[in-house]
């Protein structure tokens, strides 16, 4: 894993308990790494007192991922961060490097004391 502040990456292994009946790693299981790593990036960025919400999560697959493929790397880097919104990006790389999936995603940024 590693961590600073916009940019976030971590690695996951994928196995056949994930596969979907087409034999290849299921689509969630690349769209959960790209939102965890995406909004942690963003959570790295905003202040004390402060939380974050998915609003929008978009996702390009470009290489099917199998148990192969594995460990796959999710890098997270925010793009900007205002007062109400953070937008940030991401991909997911094989073992080899070769980009398995991008994503982009709008995150709603609100107080604490707002609820949620």
């Amino acid at each position: 894993m590693s961590a600073e502040e916009g940019f976030i990456a971590f690695e996951g292994s994928p196995t056949q308990a994930v596969y979907n009946p087409l034999g290849v790693v299921h689509g969630g299981y690349a769209a959960t790494l790209l939102d965890t790593v995406m909004g942690c990036a963003v959570h790295s960025c905003i202040k004390v007192g402060e939380r974050y919400t998915t609003l929008e999560l978009n996702i390009a697959y470009h290489r099917a991922l199998t148990a192969a493929s594995g460990p796959v790397r999710a890098e997270g880097r925010v793009v900007s961060v205002g007062k109400r919104a953070a937008f940030a990006e991401g991909k997911l790389v094989d073992k080899d490097g070769r980009l398995c999936a991008s994503a982009t995603t709008t995150c709603l940024v609100y107080s604490a004391n707002d609820g949620g």
